[in-house]
């Protein structure tokens, strides 16, 4: 997905369905070469999850959560970081957040929690 102005991303972002999301995050992921499946299910013994976005380059796994949340709550941020970080160790991967919130990039219980704005510099900084 190409957009020619900020204004056009924006738009996008906002008025987006949640699989449409997935699918932008996934595709900024693609465009700095990291291989990337979007909504993943795997089955484990006792249970089965779904993965958002999961992108490998260099070895290495990133399973992102793609959540579209309107207002930042600091405790509906850390439950969600916590369940998200229980999720991706069971794959061996790094968990990351993507949200729409245009916020500061933060850590929650070793989970990034990244604005969808902030994609592009947060992967060339750290992945």
């Amino acid at each position: 997905m190409r957009f020619k102005t900020v204004s056009e991303f924006e738009s996008f972002v906002a008025t987006s369905s949640w699989q449409s999301f997935e699918e932008l995050v996934g595709s900024v992921f693609e465009s700095h070469d990291f291989n990337v499946r979007v909504s993943v299910v795997k089955r484990f013994d006792d249970t089965k999850r779904q993965y958002d976005v999961l992108a490998t380059r260099y070895g290495r796994t990133l399973a992102i959560e793609c959540k579209r949340w309107q207002k930042r709550s600091r405790s509906q941020i850390m439950r969600a970081a916590k369940k998200h970080d229980e999720r991706a160790k069971r794959i061996g991967a790094t968990p990351l957040m993507v949200t729409l919130l245009d916020e500061d990039i933060v850590c929650a219980h070793s989970v990034w929690v990244v604005p969808v704005f902030k994609l592009n510099e947060f992967i060339r900084a750290y992945c």
